[in-house]
């Protein structure tokens, strides 16, 4: 499933416990900084999408992006989390900063320019 720019507001959005997408949105981006526009036209899924607005989130909110952090809001799956977090760095939008190799991971946003949006 694919993220639709132009989603229902208030449809209710996966892995994202049970908030329609203006609360997402609000919960996440409250006069964000760091959310760029770009992610929603790269022709990610909904999964990676939430998971990069979520990053967003803690990141404007002035914590930590971490994975810990992420699976308090995180709605599903703690593998389907691995595979978009692993997404995410391989296209160079989340930089994977520490990791003591137990998935204790501390990752920070990268700036759009440097995404990797080819397929």
């Amino acid at each position: 499933m694919k993220f639709e720019p132009d989603a229902e507001v208030g449809q209710k959005v996966p892995f994202c416990k049970g908030l329609n997408l203006r609360e997402y949105l609000m919960h996440t981006h409250d006069k964000t900084k760091s959310m760029d526009q770009k992610i929603f036209n790269i022709g990610l899924s909904v999964e990676i999408v939430s998971l990069y607005l979520l990053c967003c989130g803690l990141a404007d909110a002035g914590g930590t992006i971490s994975k810990k952090n992420i699976l308090e809001i995180w709605n599903s799956s703690e593998e389907e989390l691995r595979d978009c977090l692993q997404t995410l760095e391989e296209k160079n939008i989340l930089l994977r900063i520490l990791s003591d190799g137990e998935e204790h991971d501390v990752y920070k946003l990268i700036d759009v320019e440097q995404w990797r949006t080819g397929n």
